[in-house]
């Protein structure tokens, strides 16, 4: 996670991509849709709130997201290191 996203934000997060059905980052195949389904998890999660309520969160989770796209990519390769001269 970012190191400046609350908690609440993080917990936002993780109840929509537990709705939705969390992919790793690493299986291509399972990140298929995967922006779709979260916005359709975000709109069952959100739509039991109150309208207020409902509104204030997923602006905290929209905000929390476009964050963390910058800093967690949705497909990456694992980096290796290697030593100099190998």
């Amino acid at each position: 996670m970012t190191g400046g996203a609350s908690r609440l934000e993080q917990q936002l997060r993780f109840t929509v991509e537990i709705d939705a059905g969390d992919a790793s980052c690493y299986d291509a195949a399972a990140n298929l849709g995967k922006e779709e389904r979260e916005r359709q998890a975000a709109r069952r999660v959100f739509g039991s709130l109150p309208a207020d309520q409902a509104e204030e969160l997923r602006g905290l989770r929209e905000e929390f997201e476009a964050g963390a796209a910058g800093h967690l990519p949705e497909t990456a390769a694992p980096e290796v290191a290697t030593a100099p001269g190998a």
